[in-house]
């Protein structure tokens, strides 16, 4: 079973993501790796805070954790700079291959975050470069960030990892000090996410395969909600321009799949 692995990874776009797979991660113990320091507008970064988590977890920290700054990362999607996107997905083939990982589980396209869904065409490339590198196959999973798990129980091959009721708790408890920790917007997500599903959303941790093809060109006929709020936050000042699906991230995406 892919979930049994013992040379899992867990690779993200933003420190934190790992809450989300909390349970999962406590008890295989994978090698973490985030792209980014997670420091949005005016926010501190969460790199700290996602190193202790991932120590009290009993997992381990890769080589890439959280160097890249956000604004790095939003820039170089508004210069359609391919070779920073290209770089760092070499970047992390090299350490999952060093690592001798076999199993991988990683942020999904939801059009949530632009970080997030770049992350997945990183992790689509960098598991491509392996197996042309060596011949080796890596089983490749993501996870939801936002909306309810349950959801990808149609999946074909989705499996869950289900926490008992004290693993549940300690998460909750786990989930909250983070986001009290972090600070912004962090605690309104949380919090919403517990209003809107209730607690059990934490309970269930869904992964299913990943699939380049069905991720390529996801919004071809619906923006993306990271495009209606970019809008929304260059209107009121935060911004001076609004990432766009089909201007920015499918150009970038295209890229690392080519």
């Amino acid at each position: 079973m892919a979930s049994m692995s013992h040379k899992a990874a867990l690779v993200i776009g933003h420190p934190g993501h790992e809450l989300r797979v909390l349970g999962w991660l406590k008890d295989r113990k994978p090698l973490v790796l985030i792209l980014t320091d997670g420091a949005g507008h005016g926010e501190e970064p969460r790199t700290d805070l996602s190193r202790s988590l991932v120590a009290e977890a009993g997992a381990k920290c890769g080589d890439i954790f959280g160097q890249v700054p956000d604004q790095r990362l939003y820039r170089a999607i508004l210069e359609l700079d391919f070779d920073f996107f290209l770089n760092l997905s070499n970047t992390l083939a090299t350490s999952l291959e060093l690592a001798e990982t076999d199993w991988v589980a990683g942020d999904s396209v939801e059009g949530y975050n632009p970080a997030h869904d770049l992350c997945r065409s990183m992790i689509d490339r960098a598991i491509r470069t392996i197996r042309h590198r060596t011949g080796r196959d890596i089983d490749n999973f993501q996870f939801p960030l936002v909306g309810h798990p349950a959801a990808w129980s149609a999946h074909t091959g989705a499996f869950c990892h289900r926490l008992g009721e004290a693993e549940l708790k300690d998460k909750i408890a786990m989930v909250r000090r983070y986001a009290d920790s972090a600070g912004g917007i962090l605690v309104a997500e949380v919090e919403e996410a517990i209003a809107t599903f209730g607690e059990r959303i934490f309970a269930d941790e869904w992964f299913s395969p990943a699939s380049a093809t069905a991720n390529s060109l996801p919004f071809e006929s619906e923006p993306p909600f990271y495009e209606k709020h970019g809008e929304a936050r260059v209107a009121a000042g935060h911004y001076k321009y609004v990432i766009r699906y089909k201007d920015h991230i499918a150009k970038i995406a295209l890229a690392l799949q080519a």
